[in-house]
């Protein structure tokens, strides 16, 4: 499914833009790029671990398959390949810094190792040099969580339990945004209750979801497929709209609709493959490319930026313009995931082979 590793480029892209570009650039008040983006990568991380597992839990009835705890193993430890080698050289690397700026992790190093960040930044209503980290905070709790649901519940009884978390995220989106509001801890439109695990919920069964009827109800879902592109143009349009009046209470309960539905059918096109121009400039290499870098270019942005802003004026020159500003910010992000990718990533992740499903 190459289109994917695309959109996740274009996800890290939205989020480059919320961070690097004011919002005064923007046409409208604020487009909620950087959420919509982590939005995605919550849908599209839902469907992916929902199709490995749910392909391994009928594999797993057979006689000669691995029985459904060495597939929990497995799981664990090839997520564990991929995600914490950079993860951990970074916490590791500002541990040593000897920067003011660090000491927000110096002081909460637990949080950061424990991958409780999300939780820290909720209790201290602030971010931090890490504070983008939150997103994996809240992958990483979804990843030791979710194989228990997907394998050990019974097969007759998932989809029903994939809507109950569908239900469960919107829940406890808007509880913790009331819950906020009684305690005045609003900072943004959105507010740090969104970053909290069982707030994103929704998002990863609703990839759940789009898994569970391509490996169960293909009848169903060719079905969905052919009216799936005329649906996401109609919400895209009504979204669209909404950002341009952006209508006070109208426009907070629909954003999180709006941003995880159409996350969703992006999401379930893609994963057949959008026809088109759209599809061959998705299947672009350099854009695939750019995509599987992406873990590498998500992490790094934001520290990147942060620390040019640090040192801006001193040993690193003034940059007035904001497209210069975001050309030199993009340029090093990408040559630091180049490199990561290369010769640190890539031969950890090799070490997955040793770590096979069925």
């Amino acid at each position: 499914m190459p289109q994917l590793d695309s959109l996740r480029f274009f996800a890290v892209l939205l989020v480059m833009i919320e961070h690097w570009i004011p919002h005064r650039f923007f046409p409208v008040e604020s487009l909620f790029l950087g959420n919509s983006g982590v939005t995605f990568f919550f849908v599209l991380s839902g469907f992916l671990i929902s199709k490995i597992l749910l392909r391994n839990k009928t594999e797993s009835q057979g006689a000669d398959s691995q029985p459904k705890r060495q597939v929990v193993k497995n799981f664990f430890v090839r997520r564990s390949l991929r995600i914490f080698p950079i993860y951990y050289l970074c916490i590791i690397l500002f541990l040593l810094l000897p920067f003011p700026f660090t000491d927000d992790i110096n002081n909460n190093a637990a949080y950061y190792l424990l991958y409780l960040n999300n939780i820290l930044f909720y209790i201290q209503q602030d971010w931090q040099i890490l504070g983008h980290t939150w997103t994996l905070a809240v992958e990483e709790q979804f990843y030791l969580l979710w194989p228990w649901v997907i394998l050990f519940i019974p097969s007759k009884h998932l989809l029903k339990t994939l809507i109950g978390f569908v239900l469960l995220g919107f829940a406890s989106y808007y509880s913790l945004y009331f819950l906020s509001v009684s305690f005045g801890h609003i900072d943004l439109p959105e507010g740090f209750y969104t970053i909290l695990t069982p707030a994103r919920f929704d998002a990863f069964a609703l990839g759940g979801i789009i898994a569970w009827l391509q490996m169960n109800r293909p009848d169903y879902t060719s079905k969905l497929y052919r009216v799936a592109g005329p649906i996401l143009i109609l919400l895209l349009s009504v979204w669209f709209y909404l950002l341009t009046v952006q209508n006070g209470d109208v426009f907070f309960y629909s954003m999180k609709f709006f941003v995880v539905v159409i996350s969703t059918f992006v999401v379930l096109i893609a994963s057949k493959g959008f026809n088109g121009i759209l599809g061959k400039v998705l299947e672009t290499p350099v854009l695939i490319y750019f995509g599987k870098i992406s873990y590498g270019l998500y992490l790094f942005h934001f520290i990147i930026s942060t620390l040019y802003e640090r040192f801006e004026g001193g040993i690193l020159p003034e940059i007035s313009q904001v497209g210069i500003r975001f050309m030199i910010y993009f340029s090093l992000t990408v040559l630091t995931s180049m490199l990561s990718w290369h010769y640190f990533e890539k031969p950890i992740n090799s070490l997955k082979r040793h770590f096979k499903y069925s």
